[in-house]
């Protein structure tokens, strides 16, 4: 039975892949005390273990994989791209360029202390900085033969070192980096959600703060109470300050004066925050 199912397997890739994805979850989803590896780790250690076994995607797979990942990424990042760019780009600039210069400079020092395998050292790099592209990139190349593989090492061989460095080192690189994110602003004794209210406020500040989400509603006056009411009184009872109204009466819009009162039959349509 299981020489059927590996069979199976290897001659349906598509079937494989999401069964690797559904592992993936499976494991990223397993908590030790309150930590668990996610589903970025769990689909990389699922992956590890189907590739032991000699499974591959083919390389138009993977392409396809890493241009879905790339699109995400931008459209989730887009919209304030170049406003963040204008406002802190040399800053991030600058910052981006200290952490890969370091990851690089660690990724190699390891390499040669450790006598690390050929192809290791990209892997450990893409993984320590949880990059996926930087992986994507480093199997490219080999693949299309930008960097020639070291004598009596074949590109799959290289291409299969980057994949098991990227995804022993990625948890690491996710451990550390929730580490920092948790630990150091205690270290450092800065006070987070305090940090966030006055940059929320710096944000807003000269501009009126708008409504999360807005609703048109209609309603219909039957209630009598309501004709022994002014609109001022009204106006002055339920409007929240962000709520514009309309009065439509006998199928005409009317403007009703402070000193009015509503009618039997009038139709009341109000636009405002939820």
């Amino acid at each position: 039975m299981l020489t059927n199912l590996y069979h199976l397997f290897q001659n349906q890739p598509v079937l494989t892949l999401f069964i690797i994805i559904g592992v993936g979850y499976l494991i990223g989803n397993l908590k030790i005390f309150n930590f668990s590896l996610g589903p970025v780790a769990g689909v990389l250690f699922a992956g590890l273990f189907f590739g032991h076994f000699g499974f591959k995607m083919s390389p138009g797979a993977q392409s396809v994989g890493f241009a879905l990942f790339i699109f995400s990424v931008g459209y989730q990042a887009g919209p304030r791209f170049f406003d963040v760019l204008r406002e802190d780009g040399v800053k991030y600039f600058f910052l981006a360029l200290v952490i890969a210069l370091s990851g690089f400079g660690v990724a190699v020092l390891a390499a040669k202390l450790l006598q690390l395998k050929p192809g290791t050292a990209a892997g450990l790099l893409a993984g320590g900085l949880t990059s996926s592209p930087t992986l994507a990139a480093a199997q490219e190349a080999m693949r299309a033969g930008s960097v020639s593989p070291p004598q009596g090492w074949t590109s799959d061989a290289v291409i299969g070192n980057i994949t098991t460095g990227y995804a022993i080192s990625y948890v690491l690189g996710l451990a550390g980096l929730i580490a920092i994110i948790t630990l150091m602003p205690n270290l450092l004794g800065i006070d987070l959600a305090k940090e966030a209210k006055l940059l929320e406020g710096k944000e807003q500040k000269g501009t009126a703060s708008e409504p999360a989400s807005t609703t048109i509603r209609s309603f219909r006056v039957t209630n009598e109470e309501l004709t022994h009411t002014t609109f001022s009184a009204l106006r002055e009872k339920y409007w929240d300050g962000f709520a514009v109204s309309r009065i439509e009466r006998d199928g005409e819009i009317i403007v009703p004066q402070p000193d009015d009162y509503p009618q039997i039959g009038d139709e009341v349509t109000v636009l405002g925050n939820v």
